[in-house]
């Protein structure tokens, strides 16, 4: 079969498929968990990807992996999570309700005073990740680096047989939001701690839920750690790392985050892992830029005709990546930009709009005079085709 790309018509977020030289790669699964491995059988015509990548933590990147992954239909030959998710997995994982009492004294404790940011607009969980990511000291470099070996997350992970059905299932008190009393969440004042609370107990599952699923199903776990200066591993020749260390799996980690900012940073736009699959002779090339804004200093191996998929939806918050993809390419920039969205008012931006228009492609377009596609492209003798009935961008 020939190569292939393939922007998922999610209903929101992003969820992208590539196929190269017979193997297979899905990044992110957008936000619907129920409704998203149907979507991928349907869309892709297969019901394995030989890697399942989550970039980060947004919902709308994170929950359709989730459902990818329970779904007992569906199977993959690995995962790769970002490494920071380790820190508190174990906790997370094995003493949910410890985890969450330390949650809610984080909140308690968090106060509101200028240092922090606190009057300088935050308004949400990722807001309070962007603080915590702007001070954070040079990344700890213990971890040893690995090249291409695969580790498995049951290393890390160890269930009480008791209650290992409870535990899998979710059947327990903590981090369910169903479940927390009321009294709980709204002893918090004002309104944003409560916003807060509903935004770290949903992304506390999100790992929770892919990390137990992979140890039920022996799924192998590979791990990226964001570093804005280095990048190795991945898959040469498939799939790499733009903005990430391959790092093997730490089962005892000292340094444990507090739980709010464990989570907090779970969800930072900026530190989304980017990946890139090389072009060739005979491959276009396709990056993967996920929410990034492309701040780094690796060198992004640009090249005419791939395929860049637009980052964060086409955010004007991302502006500092359509300046680099502007001011590295030519201008304007000679690649294919593919958008994943719903549909919003603010999106997309300014940035993204200044692209060509013929050169542009969305799943979704604000202004549709179509319905929701799928942008599929074929690799025909180098170069990147839209597949048959795929539709270019008409957003204004």
């Amino acid at each position: 079969m020939n190569d292939r790309f393939i922007a998922i018509k999610v209903g929101q977020g992003d969820a992208f498929f590539i196929q190269r030289d017979e193997r297979t790669a899905l990044i992110d699964g957008g936000r619907a968990k129920k409704g998203f491995p149907n979507l991928y059988r349907n869309e892709i015509g297969t019901n394995h990807a030989d890697i399942v990548v989550c970039t980060h933590n947004d919902a709308d990147h994170a929950k359709g992996i989730v459902g990818f992954l329970e779904c007992n239909l569906m199977s993959c030959g690995e995962v790769w999570l970002p490494a920071s998710w380790e820190n508190r997995l174990d906790d997370l994982v094995n003493r949910p309700d410890n985890f969450e009492e330390e949650l809610q004294e984080n909140l308690s404790d968090f106060q509101f005073s200028q240092e922090m940011g606190w009057n300088k607009g935050l308004r949400n969980l990722q807001d309070i990740g962007n603080v915590y990511s702007d001070e954070q000291l040079e990344q700890n470099s213990d971890s040893q680096e690995v090249g291409n070996s695969v580790s498995s997350i049951k290393r890390g992970l160890s269930f009480d047989n008791k209650s290992r059905k409870e535990r899998i299932t979710l059947k327990w008190r903590g981090l369910a939001t169903n479940q927390i009393k009321k009294q709980r969440i709204y002893n918090y004042r004002p309104t944003f701690m409560r916003v807060v609370l509903h935004q770290a107990i949903a992304a506390a599952k999100n790992i929770r839920e892919i990390a137990v699923t992979c140890s039920k199903k022996g799924y192998p776990v590979r791990w990226f750690r964001y570093d804005k200066n280095r990048a190795c591993g991945g898959e040469r020749d498939f799939l790499v790392p733009l903005n990430a260390m391959e790092i093997q799996w730490q089962p005892n980690i000292s340094n444990k985050m507090p739980a709010l900012k464990y989570l907090a940073l779970s969800v930072v736009n900026k530190e989304s892992l980017t990946f890139f699959s090389p072009r060739s002779d005979s491959f276009p090339g396709v990056i993967f830029t996920a929410d990034s804004d492309l701040v780094f200093s690796q060198k992004i191996p640009w090249c005419k005709g791939m395929i860049v998929t637009t980052p964060h939806h086409g955010s004007k918050d991302n502006y500092k990546a359509y300046i680099r993809i502007q001011r590295e390419m030519s201008i304007p920039p000679d690649v294919i930009m593919v958008r994943s969205d719903g549909k919003y008012r603010s999106r997309p931006g300014k940035y993204y709009l200044k692209h060509p228009q013929c050169k542009r492609f969305c799943t979704n377009c604000f202004k549709a005079i179509f319905s929701k596609q799928s942008v599929s492209f074929c690799n025909t003798s180098g170069s990147w085709v839209p597949q048959s009935g795929v539709i270019g961008c008409s957003c204004p």
